[in-house]
């Protein structure tokens, strides 16, 4: 259900917001139309549209992780610093702390154990 619908008027609710209205209601409504009475420009929509289609930069790293370690059978004790090294020898530039996050997602970098001793 649109804002408009709680008091709200189009310039008071979020770009992205219409756009997701707009795109809910396609073919109950004409898209001009719907751009018109909800202030945004059928460009935009349209633009949002193909943004909305487009990966996502997360997914293409994991995509490139998991090439990386099914590459060969003794990559599976690849760390973070490793894999950092693997990603910018394949031209994909990443942080440590984002590959980190992104290896626990796939389970695929190995942690260092730490020995703690009393």
């Amino acid at each position: 259900m649109f804002p408009a619908s709680r008091g709200l008027r189009p310039e008071e609710v979020k770009t992205s917001q219409r756009y997701r209205f707009i795109k809910e209601h396609i073919g109950k409504w004409y898209v001009n139309e719907m751009c018109t009475v909800l202030e945004v420009t059928e460009s935009g929509y349209y633009r949002w549209l193909k943004m909305l289609a487009m990966p996502k930069r997360d997914e293409l790293l994991l995509v490139e992780i998991r090439h990386i370690l099914n590459s060969h059978p003794d990559n599976d004790n690849y760390g973070t610093p490793r894999m950092q090294l693997a990603l910018k020898q394949n031209g994909h530039a990443a942080g440590l702390r984002e590959i980190k996050l992104l290896c626990a997602k796939t389970a695929g970098c190995t942690r260092k154990s730490v020995v703690r001793t009393a």
